[in-house]
């Protein structure tokens, strides 16, 4: 006989300025915390940062490049030269601006040994360095480079360069036929980011095609899982169209992948500490289908079967005019955008649960100006260093509210659970965290 759990759920999400009075509800919940001019508890921990399989390697190349400089700043170049050639390996494993990093410092190096004859190696691995962001300024500066002592070469590229830009600007359109010649430049140049902007702007042509949609999935497919560490934005935009492709077709389940997909090369070109918010407009157009066919919330399991955490928007990029106060309508779109970690708190409690038991919970937070969480409690002090709520302060960390000006905004929540017991199998919980 396994423990079978229904609860239900009794939400009253009131926000206001701290300065508001409780109602009558939290009375009876013990006693009353009285309000104060606000002070922060920094009670609400931030997310645990995502594992990184190089932090070890990460961490020696940092030490190491580190000492390469003083070396150049202490005016032995060949000692700088020599590390930074050890270097360079580790710095392809880790990405492109590890790998922009060395050779910039590179030729410092070269400069200053006056070895005019190993600039041009040296310009050409910087410009095909660049990447994930900022590639086109990254390209500029090693091009301009290049072009004191080999504009012809400098020339080429940036013709090249103009041509996918161009190129890129009409998606779905005819290439232009300068494109052959740059795909060929780049390959030469074994610049692989490049390689795969050109191959992307081939196959949106044929995905413009109803009659070569297969041909244009296939392609889709073929960059989207080329992992370079300087192309996410390419292949985010790849796994989107393949995504569009399945969507149109009707294929739901494998258009909700191929965004969630999407989410994650996104996610890959941002700092590590703001990964967990690289939810797309894609991702909830094709999760809304999967759900209608799957029913409530069947996206977000997914989301931890293909990615193995959520992925979530961050509203704290809209930012609301001075003393406006978040709306109801804002207040329940938050609510049901991160809900689902609430959810999985209540079902790790009610598994805890004795037979046939029953618990209420009042908490309450303040979303601070820049529309994070900060003071999280709950009503009951003697709730609140418990289980559930401890467990509800840790996912809130994740919780962005649009950001705003003047006090902080007060908000109240309420849980009625209910443990009851019937015949089932009894499924292990998914993390509740992304790692």
């Amino acid at each position: 006989m396994q423990r079978w759990s229904t609860l239900l759920i009794v939400v009253a999400g009131l926000a206001h300025a701290q300065h508001g009075g409780d109602d009558d509800l939290a009375n009876a919940f013990g006693p009353q915390r009285e309000l104060k001019v606000f002070e922060p508890e920094h009670n609400v921990p931030a997310p645990p940062l995502p594992d990184d399989p190089n932090g070890p390697l990460r961490a020696t190349f940092e030490a190491d490049f580190e000492a390469a400089k003083k070396s150049l700043a202490s005016g032995n170049a060949t000692a700088a030269r020599e590390s930074l050639a050890m270097l360079e390996l580790s710095a392809f494993v880790l990405g492109g601006p590890e790998r922009v990093r060395v050779q910039q410092v590179f030729r410092a190096a070269a400069l200053a040994l006056d070895d005019r004859k190993a600039l041009g190696a040296i310009d050409e691995k910087w410009v095909a360095a660049c990447g994930p962001n900022e590639v086109a300024a990254c390209r500029s500066s090693a091009l301009e480079a290049m072009a004191a002592h080999d504009r012809a070469r400098a020339a080429q590229i940036t013709t090249a360069d103009a041509c996918l830009a161009t190129a890129e600007k009409s998606p779905g359109k005819p290439a232009p036929p300068c494109l052959a010649s740059a795909l060929g430049l780049y390959r030469k140049a074994d610049d692989t980011l490049m390689v795969a902007r050109v191959e992307l702007v081939n196959a949106l042509v044929l995905a413009a095609d109803a009659k070569q949609s297969k041909a244009a999935k296939k392609a889709l497919t073929q960059i989207g899982e080329a992992l370079d560490g300087r192309n996410g934005h390419v292949r985010r935009a790849a796994f989107d169209a393949r995504a569009k492709l399945e969507l149109a077709a009707g294929k739901v389940d494998d258009a909700a992948r191929s965004a969630l997909q999407g989410a994650e090369a996104w996610a890959s070109t941002l700092p590590v500490e703001q990964r967990a918010w690289a939810r797309t407009g894609l991702v909830d157009l094709t999760c809304a289908a999967y759900d209608k066919a799957h029913g409530v919330d069947a996206c977000r399991q997914l989301e931890k079967t293909v990615l193995g955490f959520y992925v979530f928007h961050d509203f704290s990029t809209e930012h609301l005019e001075d003393r406006q106060l978040i709306s109801h309508e804002k207040l329940v779109e938050v609510n049901n955008h991160y809900g689902i970690m609430i959810k999985d708190c209540l079902a790790l409690e009610i598994r805890e649960m004795a037979d046939k038991a029953a618990v209420s919970y009042l908490v309450n937070w303040l979303v601070i100006t820049t529309g994070r969480v900060d003071n999280f409690h709950s009503v009951s002090s003697d709730q609140d260093q418990g289980r559930f709520v401890t467990c509800l302060r840790e996912q809130f960390g994740y919780w962005r509210y649009p950001s705003h000006e003047g006090d902080p905004q007060r908000i109240k929540q309420g849980f009625s659970v209910k443990s009851t017991t019937r015949t089932t199998e009894e499924t292990d919980p998914q993390d509740v965290f992304p790692r």
